[in-house]
């Protein structure tokens, strides 16, 4: 990769200018949560396990990140809070309650409404 090529790579990951030249030492929480994005991406990985991934990130971080995972290939395995990014995606959700994984079709608002049928 050249030179200009790695810059606008780090630059969808919010970094830019002198940025790309500081050591991962120095970086805050968010920054390394990017970086190790980039990272991934940059290795082709084809999954993604994420523990509460939007920890940390400012909300161009977190725009940033949700157009990350919207053009990632592969498939992704999130665990999170966050209300509002698990709407943003997913095509199924798994919930984990008293020792039993139990699979439910559909996004977060679905498996709100099956399981209130429950």
């Amino acid at each position: 990769m050249t030179e200009t090529g790695a810059r606008n790579f780090l630059h969808f990951f919010l970094f830019g200018g002198d940025s790309v030249f500081r050591t991962v030492g120095v970086c805050s929480l968010g920054e390394r949560s990017r970086l190790q994005l980039a990272l991934l991406v940059l290795r082709g990985c084809n999954l993604l396990l994420l523990d509460e991934p939007l920890n940390h990130l400012d909300i161009d971080g977190r725009e940033h990140f949700e157009e990350a995972l919207d053009s990632f290939e592969g498939t992704v395995i999130a665990v999170s809070h966050d209300r509002a990014f698990l709407r943003s995606f997913g095509e199924r959700v798994l919930e984990v309650r008293d020792g039993r994984v139990t699979g439910f079709a559909g996004g977060y608002d679905e498996y709100l409404e099956k399981r209130q049928a429950r």
